[in-house]
């Protein structure tokens, strides 16, 4: 995410918009409010606006190799893009993040730059272990 944070909320100024990237006034709405959610909505509302992640996650295949989070988000980005303007329910990416970080589940108030921090930290882990998988999955198809 070193890459995301040094793009800024809108990419690199004056850089080219990448191809099949969604843009920020394509995908601004609401989000409902899961019952007590409103740190969850500012977060995800928050990386709507990086064009970077719009671009990771609206371009995501949804291939075997995609974690849950990234699945989550995924969902979420293209959910976003297709409301046509409703709230929308970011109920899959909630559910994405409890499953790693069951406190946020609960129904009450939270802070959001922890949950920021608990997604960041769980999409890097995630991807850290993926790729650990397919290391060990090649070094034991491999036979002398």
């Amino acid at each position: 995410f070193a890459s995301i944070a040094a793009g800024g909320v809108n990419g690199p100024p004056g850089g080219p918009k990448r191809k099949g990237t969604v843009s920020l006034e394509e995908t601004v709405v609401g989000l409902e409010n899961l019952g007590n959610t409103c740190f969850f909505n500012s977060v995800l509302q928050s990386l709507t606006a990086v064009e970077t992640v719009r671009a990771k996650y609206s371009a995501a295949s949804g291939d075997a190799h995609e974690t849950m989070l990234q699945a989550g988000l995924r969902v979420f980005m293209e959910g976003m893009s297709r409301s046509a303007g409703k709230p929308y329910n970011p109920r899959p990416v909630f559910n994405a993040i409890c499953k790693r970080a069951p406190q946020f589940k609960s129904m009450q108030q939270q802070d959001s730059h922890e949950l920021l921090r608990y997604l960041l930290d769980g999409l890097q882990t995630e991807q850290r272990d993926l790729q650990k998988e397919e290391q060990e999955s090649k070094r034991s198809a491999w036979k002398p």
